[in-house]
């Protein structure tokens, strides 16, 4: 029987997987993949996002002959090596586009609402109406970076909170533009347009800080930004900056960059590896700034975290990997 094993599963996900346990010998690992956890027999891996696989992983897996990611994003993968030997590796094109669009909007309504602070204020009985001034959603324009799925249920539901919406997106076509009644603008004129900004793009190396020092610059003055795609397409850097200096009036991030990073227990790690580079301590700097601000919302890659989503992930997880064995493979990453 081909071995497979599965990683960054819980218990109670087990039963999602009960399918492959009739086509090959299923290991499952509660936490991610590692040096450490890999099995060097295995010929399927699955992984989710909280799980990096890289090259020195898929060269100690000389068996490896398919990779499922159980996620829509696959920036957690070494593509490049897997390449090299000839590795399938898919995703999960879709599971979360009304999931992700409904957390980007509570997120949006929690920042521009003051809703966390007015909570918090609340539980110590010390309530400043002055200090929570909010700013009302309708009326304003949204700018949204990605009209894929995502991206256009988010503008669906801000056209009902009565929002003007523009968008960026370099595949949207004209008809796709009048199929969901927004207006596609180039991505410097959505940044000086919007009140507030939202991603649903993936990273590619092409995005890498879509959102810089320079672009901040560009947006107007008290805007507001939202996060729910990756966090390396923000120059946290200039986040920090942008915030402090009044530029941004606030920002609601469920991603950072090197959020894995946040994990005291990461933290240490990655201060006892040799391969330890400038860019992540300041990455870890630049986070725990963001954590401490009283403009900012974080909220730790929650966004797809439904038991509707999960599951739908899951059961796109096993029916690639049933594809793949049945040599009919699906949603096959380019």
């Amino acid at each position: 029987m081909i071995n497979i094993s599965m990683y960054d599963v819980s218990p109670e996900e087990k039963k999602d997987f009960k399918a492959l346990e009739d086509v090959g010998k299923v290991t499952y690992h509660e936490g991610p993949i590692s040096l450490e956890t890999i099995d060097t027999d295995a010929e399927i891996i699955a992984m989710f996002v909280s799980s990096t696989l890289t090259a020195e992983m898929i060269k100690a897996m000389p068996k490896l002959k398919s990779i499922a990611c159980r996620s829509t994003g696959f920036n957690n993968v070494d593509l490049d090596e897997a390449k090299k030997h000839k590795i399938v590796v898919t995703n999960v094109p879709t599971y979360g586009e009304h999931t992700v669009a409904e957390f980007t909007m509570a997120l949006m309504l929690a920042m521009v609402r003051k809703v966390i602070n007015a909570a918090s204020q609340y539980a110590r009985h010390d309530i400043s109406h002055e200090a929570l001034h909010g700013t009302d959603l309708h009326g304003k324009t949204l700018g949204v970076i990605g009209a894929g799925k995502i991206g256009r249920n988010v503008i669906k539901a801000a056209k009902a909170f009565g929002l003007k919406v523009v968008a960026y997106d370099p595949f949207l076509t004209p008809e796709m533009e009048a199929e969901i009644d927004v207006t596609a603008v180039e991505l410097n004129d959505l940044l000086k347009q919007s009140d507030i900004i939202t991603l649903h793009t993936p990273l590619t190396k092409d995005n890498y800080h879509l959102i810089d020092a320079k672009k901040i610059g560009i947006m107007k003055d008290g805007a507001y930004i939202v996060n729910t795609a990756r966090g390396e397409l923000i120059d946290t850097e200039a986040l920090v900056l942008g915030l402090k200096s009044g530029k941004l009036a606030g920002a609601a991030l469920d991603v950072l960059e090197d959020e894995k990073l946040v994990d005291i227990d990461e933290e240490e790690l990655l201060l006892k590896k040799k391969s330890t580079t400038k860019e992540m301590l300041e990455h870890v700097l630049a986070n725990t700034i963001l954590m401490h601000m009283p403009n900012v919302i974080l909220t730790g890659h929650n966004a797809y975290n439904t038991k509707e989503a999960i599951q739908r992930i899951n059961l796109t997880s096993v029916d690639n990997i049933q594809k793949y064995l049945q040599k009919i493979p699906q949603n096959i990453v380019h």
